[in-house]
């Protein structure tokens, strides 16, 4: 393991702002508490989303385009002012991530590969102690020395670091956040149902996965299909599984300005609306 030159001390007042998620649950439908990951996967060309959830840690990662040094920084620390992308699903800096970092604790850890090579950015919480409150920061607010430091590892480092044998593809990006002492947020949710969520949100994302170890136990998404049935072009009946075996009723609809739509339409046959299995 060795030192960059890659290093910043992080003002107690740059994160403060941020505490007010603690334990916010900013979802109405609990089962979608990972979707925010799920997407920033495959806006930024990942396949391959895993999630662990254990009572001192939550951690996510995933082989999409790694994030850098300056992008790490300024999405989770600096970054006040939304900047939307047409080309992706969310806003940078809007706060959906960093709400999720802040409502669960505090980064603990950040790994990225880029180019080859393996870097592990660590923060500390120099005087904070083993315990994570409200109070526990209080208590500490003016003598609390926080820093971000990058190191070059090797690659069985950045494997364990990972929890690579957990997934399928080397994670590009991986990330850990210290849990808050006092807040069971994620342990009280249900990861059947959380996997139910995305397999319904992704149905139509060929090449895509997500799992979720929780408690120990491994939860992992599947293919569903549309509740209906259609005629193909060979007069065979099937169930689909992607939007674009239904019927197409509408193209190129101009549903806002500079935006266009194609519609399907189905009829569903089944008392659920979701996709099914």
């Amino acid at each position: 393991m060795i030192k960059t030159q890659n290093v910043k001390e992080i003002d107690l007042s740059l994160i403060t702002p941020h505490l007010r998620s603690k334990g916010e649950e900013d979802i109405s439908i609990k089962d979608s508490y990972i979707d925010e990951q799920a997407h920033n996967t495959i806006d930024y060309k990942g396949s391959e989303l895993g999630v662990i959830v254990t009572e001192n840690y939550v951690q996510w990662g995933n082989d999409s385009n790694p994030m850098i040094w300056d992008v790490l920084y300024n999405k989770f620390i600096e970054s006040t002012i939304p900047i939307h992308d047409n080309t992706r699903t969310g806003y940078w800096g809007a706060g959906v991530s960093k709400i999720f970092v802040y409502k669960h604790g505090l980064l603990h850890y950040q790994c990225s590969l880029e180019n080859g090579k393996y870097f592990y950015r660590l923060f500390t919480y120099d005087g904070l102690g083993d315990t994570l409150t409200f109070e526990s920061l209080n208590s500490v607010k003016d003598t609390l020395k926080i820093s971000l430091q990058e190191y070059e590892v090797s690659e069985d480092e950045y494997r364990k670091l990972t929890h690579s044998d957990e997934f399928d593809n080397l994670p590009t990006f991986f990330i850990s956040v210290r849990r808050w002492n006092d807040c069971n947020l994620g342990m009280k949710h249900k990861p059947d149902k959380i996997m139910d969520s995305l397999n319904s949100s992704f149905m139509n994302v060929k090449n895509f996965k997500s799992w979720m170890k929780f408690g120990g136990k491994m939860y992992q998404t599947r293919q569903v299909y549309y509740p209906t049935v259609v005629t193909d072009k060979n007069g065979n009946k099937k169930v689909p599984s992607h939007y674009s075996e239904l019927e197409k009723i509408g193209k190129d609809i101009e549903l806002i300005p500079g935006v266009f739509f194609d519609i399907y339409y189905f009829e569903k046959i089944t008392k659920d609306k979701d996709g099914i299995d």
